[in-house]
């Protein structure tokens, strides 16, 4: 088994799509219905390197209000907590005491989409950078006065420990899907994508679902503060040091230095004081703007949802068989009694990839045992995905699912799963080319597989009787939108 580290995002889109006409320019300030914006105000990260929960959290409002869940770019209901993110993501914290020098070391969307996913609850995880205590979101300003991000603390220089908000607080939606368009690394063999391309799948995914979440170099000497632009000629190889937010487009923009007209519109981070009101431009010539460029789509939380799961952060790594040979996994995962399993938490690290997925009862001598449910899933993208079951499955007593996913055959270590040193034994599990499922806390693939458990509660026996005599069908725990 060949195992591949994920240190930039999820695999690579490699086939092109025919995509629809885009127009020659956009913007989501007034791309609503009446010019109302799709995209919520400006916001100040302060001293701290937190632009990655900006970002992500930026692209996932846009997706509310692109989808009318939310109406009102002011609302406190489409208002995320940035600080909240910052502080229980599970990977990093800010250092709290000034001057603030560390900063933290930064972070990705993967460590926004781990927090996201992972429902409400603390858990105190082991991570690179030590001991977190981690949470789950997204969790509203409003929900809690230390929710919001202490810009004025760190101006006043004061310790930020005293406003770090409570881990365990409700999340206020669902993440129902982030994909990466692509992924910047160069996969052997594999084709690079064309820059039209990128542009027109970048063009089609902010109409679609509103802003994305990119990555960026940011580097003084390249920023033309009179025109508000900002063109970095490369090296390509450059790391990326900060996160923005693309928030539409002008093919016709100059951007002095760039070989040609063309610009990304880009919500930044950094407060209304900066560029114009807070945005600038990026040609699309420069060397690093359009990596990963990645969706965050929200969608309504279910009354009572529970996430149950062995794994908390993003998957870091893939494992699996040889291209051509079936590579599949088996997690086993602890659920209550007096639950109904709705969904399911699937991640991909390929695009185009098709997945046989199958729920069973309990694990026994021989694996997976009693099959409740077998159904497919395609991924268009890279990323994570909530997928409906066909049917709810009512639990009624403790124990433990299975959830085995066959990737097929088509790519190599299709497998994600998140590197735990001293993973537990007996939850998760690969099948090696023999057909046996070998645990995977003991193979050289240590870690746990990636799968989520959502639940919603049981209705009352009375509730059913009431639902039985007015001759409806059984609820679910709510409409979903499906990406």
């Amino acid at each position: 088994m060949r195992m591949l580290l994920l240190t930039g995002g999820v695999g690579l889109l490699l086939a092109s799509a025919a995509w629809a006409a885009t127009p020659v320019t956009y913007d989501l300030r007034t791309a609503g219905p009446g010019g109302a914006s799709w995209i919520t105000p400006v916001k100040s990260q302060g001293k701290l390197s937190t632009c990655w929960s900006f970002s992500t959290a930026a692209a996932f409002q846009s997706s509310l209000l692109r989808q009318e869940i939310v109406t009102d770019p002011n609302s406190p209901l489409v208002d995320l907590s940035e600080w909240h993110d910052a502080t229980h993501n599970g990977f990093d914290h800010p250092d709290y005491d000034p001057p603030y020098n560390a900063k933290g070391t930064g972070g990705s969307q993967r460590y926004t989409i781990a927090y996201y996913t992972r429902g409400q609850g603390v858990w105190n995880i082991d991570s690179a950078t030590g001991p977190q205590v981690a949470g789950g979101g997204p969790v509203l300003e409003s929900q809690s006065p230390l929710n919001v991000y202490p810009t004025i603390e760190m101006e006043q220089k004061l310790n930020l420990l005293p406003y770090v908000p409570p881990a365990d607080q409700k999340p206020a939606y669902a993440l129902d899907c982030a994909e990466f368009l692509w992924w910047d690394g160069l996969v052997p063999g594999q084709p690079v994508i064309p820059l039209d391309q990128q542009l027109e799948r970048m063009k089609n995914a902010v109409i679609d679902h509103g802003a994305l979440s990119v990555a960026m170099y940011y580097t003084p000497s390249s920023y033309n503060e009179a025109t508000h632009t900002y063109y970095f000629s490369g090296p390509s190889t450059t790391a990326t040091d900060h996160l923005v937010t693309v928030a539409g487009w002008d093919d016709n923009q100059v951007v002095p230095g760039a070989p040609e007209p063309g610009a990304w519109l880009i919500q930044n981070s950094w407060g209304t004081e900066f560029g114009d009101q807070g945005y600038f431009w990026i040609s699309y010539q420069d060397a690093l703007i359009n990596k990963f460029p990645a969706t965050l789509i929200g969608g309504d939380l279910p009354a009572g949802a529970k996430v149950w799961q062995n794994q908390l952060l993003y998957p870091s790594a893939q494992t699996g068989l040889a291209q051509g040979d079936v590579s599949e996994a088996a997690a086993v995962i602890a659920v209550s009694a007096n639950t109904v399993v709705e969904s399911l938490g699937l991640y991909a690290a390929y695009a185009s990839q098709q997945a046989e997925i199958r729920v069973y009862d309990h694990w026994d001598a021989n694996g997976p045992a009693d099959l409740l449910a077998s159904f497919s899933h395609f991924f268009d993208l890279p990323g994570y995905a909530l997928v409906d079951l066909p049917a709810a499955l009512p639990r009624a007593t403790d124990g433990s699912l299975v959830v085995t996913v066959d990737y097929g055959s088509e790519f190599a270590s299709p497998v994600p799963f998140e590197t735990v040193a001293d993973a537990a034994a007996g939850r998760s599990y690969l099948r090696n080319a023999q057909g046996v499922w070998e645990d995977m806390a003991t193979s050289t693939s240590a870690g746990v597989f990636a799968v989520k458990v959502i639940t919603t509660p049981e209705p009352s026996a009375a509730l059913l009787a009431c639902l039985a005599a007015l001759g409806l069908a059984r609820l679910r725990g709510g409409p979903r939108s499906r990406h």
